[in-house]
């Protein structure tokens, strides 16, 4: 049996031999490759080749440029039930003098054309807040092939819904952003649990604590992207060991218990790979799963 492996990554083009670190050539594109992938019953054959059919018979796609922006970064794909793909990512920006990353969402046919009819020219700049810095990190698309996508905005947790056009859905309520108080946040993950509500995670940064502290951070909207106080009484949980956590990933299982995936060290650079379930409710962790609620190296269970 053949399956089609959709990738996503960013390839940087230019010549390595420049002289200069920031040669403005090297600048990261999107590239969105197939491959396909032989998968017998009892065996894994861990390599394959680029599917050709794919972007007339190249296999990959870069790009596009988007006019007047730069360091363009995407980092998470989607395919709807029309085939297809949606990419998110953050680009760079510059107006009246002043830098700042914006979320960015760009649609791709089936073939791996750009497909015009989405947004302006296939593509849709984030930029309602110019001057706060916005970063797209997750993607998914619902049975009505609207874009739910989760990232961070100014330091809080941030979650929209763009409509099949590129609009954004003003009928969706995540459009204000989440943050602990008196701390900064990221989002770095999506999910959509059997109750149609959204769960995104990531971390929370306690700057006045003296060294700075990360925790997991996860919190819960109902489906029309309102804060779900049933969860944890306020919309939120975190987990704080005393060092620096970040969840990275998150997976939801048939009862709505959610996992956070990510690293915890005694200090950065030092993260170790950590699972930890929270309740469906958001009462606190699983206590029964793993170790007190945790699985992972010695540092995780700690």
């Amino acid at each position: 049996m053949k399956y089609k492996i959709l990738f996503l990554s960013c390839v940087y083009l230019g010549s390595v031999a420049s002289s200069s670190l920031f040669d403005p050539k090297l600048m990261p594109k999107l590239a969105v490759l197939y491959n396909q992938q032989h998968k017998p019953e009892a065996e894994h054959i861990p390599a394959g080749t680029l599917d050709h059919t794919f972007v007339k018979g190249v296999g990959y796609r870069l790009g596009p440029d988007i006019p007047d922006t730069s360091s363009n970064e995407f980092v998470d794909v989607a395919i709807d039930s029309k085939n297809r793909i949606v990419a998110v990512g953050s680009l760079l920006i510059t107006q009246d003098e002043e830098d700042a990353s914006q979320f960015a969402l760009v649609r791709f046919l089936s073939d791996g054309s750009l497909d015009k009819s989405f947004g302006t020219n296939g593509h849709v700049i984030f930029d309602n807040l110019m001057g706060e810095d916005k970063y797209a990190e997750a993607v998914l698309v619902d049975d009505n092939n609207r874009i739910i996508v989760a990232g961070t905005n100014d330091s809080k947790f941030a979650l929209y819904r763009f409509l099949e056009n590129g609009n954004l859905d003003n009928d969706f309520d995540g459009g204000t952003p989440f943050q602990v108080p008196d701390q900064l946040d990221s989002g770095y993950d999506l999910a959509q649990d059997s109750s149609g509500r959204f769960v995104v995670v990531g971390k929370t940064t306690n700057e006045q604590n003296d060294p700075v502290v990360q925790s997991f951070l996860v919190a819960r909207y109902t489906s029309d992207g309102v804060l779900d106080t049933s969860f944890s009484g306020d919309g939120h949980f975190v987990y704080d060991s005393g060092s620096n956590d970040h969840a990275e990933s998150v997976a939801i299982d048939s009862s709505n218990n959610i996992y956070m995936i990510g690293g915890k060290g005694i200090g950065f650079g030092t993260d170790r790979v950590c699972i930890v379930k929270v309740k469906s409710d958001g009462s606190g962790v699983d206590t029964t799963f793993g170790e007190n609620g945790k699985i992972g190296r010695a540092s995780c269970r700690e």
